[in-house]
């Protein structure tokens, strides 16, 4: 089963303004479940994750992922940051009411612009995911992986390298198929290798009534909904749907019906 999600990146965009628009829009428009981008310092406190909470009982808002930055790290000192950011991002998404924490790899280039070796990048995140996965089990959340073409986790190679020697229910797979095209990978072939481990989407392209990119939502969707019943979060990312916009209700209701009638 697919469960449709808007992205708060979808009306708030990368400002750091307290998901204003999300909480301002997301219902108006008709969507229900949202992955909260937090990649900002105040993001993941104690007190803004309430917030959210409360936010959300008011809204009737289900919150579903939060997407966090990057796994890794390439000194000891980075990977101690980045390990207690993701224990406190698995917290809060317990704290929040959500089971999925997302977030891709570190860049595959340094501050030079020098390429750093692949292998030593996923070793250091796999030091990372050994620590987090007991607790992301304990908590019952899922860690969902990211693929980006120009990071860490591009492609296969990277997703076998690891699950070769991680073996975790609660560690998974974001597939983002733009990203996995700009790669020069097949959606088809990663899907066939990966499909267990998939447990979040991103759609490609900017809008999800936007089907210019029909024949890769199709071949995701097909491809996944052949494979299992488990439920998946498909997330729409980087739509301008706020009223900032100035759509009417019922526009936006026709558009989300579009959308899920592909689904």
């Amino acid at each position: 089963m697919l469960l449709l999600a808007a992205s708060s990146l979808s009306f708030d965009g990368f400002e750091n303004n307290n998901f204003q628009c999300v909480f301002n829009d997301a219902g108006r428009l008709g969507y229900e479940r949202i992955e909260f981008n937090c990649w900002y310092a105040e993001s993941l406190t104690p007190g803004r994750i309430r917030e959210m909470r409360r936010r959300c009982e008011g809204t009737g808002l289900q919150p579903v992922a939060l997407h966090v930055s990057a796994f890794g790290g390439s000194t000891s000192e980075q990977l101690s940051w980045n390990t207690a950011h993701k224990l406190r991002a698995i917290e809060a998404a317990v704290e929040l009411g959500c089971r999925r924490v997302v977030a891709s790899g570190m860049h595959i280039e340094d501050r030079d612009g020098e390429r750093t070796d692949t292998n030593a990048l996923l070793d250091d995140l796999l030091r990372e995911l050994y620590n987090l996965a007991p607790y992301a089990e304990e908590a019952d959340v899922l860690l969902c992986l990211e693929n980006h073409c120009s990071n860490v986790l591009a492609g296969q190679q990277a997703y076998h390298y690891l699950f070769d020697r991680i073996d975790s229910d609660h560690v998974g797979i974001c597939l983002d198929g733009g990203h996995l095209e700009a790669a020069g990978e097949s959606i088809g072939e990663f899907i066939e290798a990966f499909a267990p481990r998939i447990n979040h989407l991103i759609t490609p392209g900017t809008c999800p009534w936007n089907f210019h990119r029909r024949s890769v939502r199709a071949e995701i969707l097909y491809r996944l909904r052949m494979r299992t019943d488990e439920s998946r979060i498909l997330c729409f990312p980087g739509m301008n749907l706020s009223d900032r916009h100035d759509r009417s209700r019922e526009d936006s209701g026709e558009m989300r019906e579009k959308c899920l009638r592909r689904l």
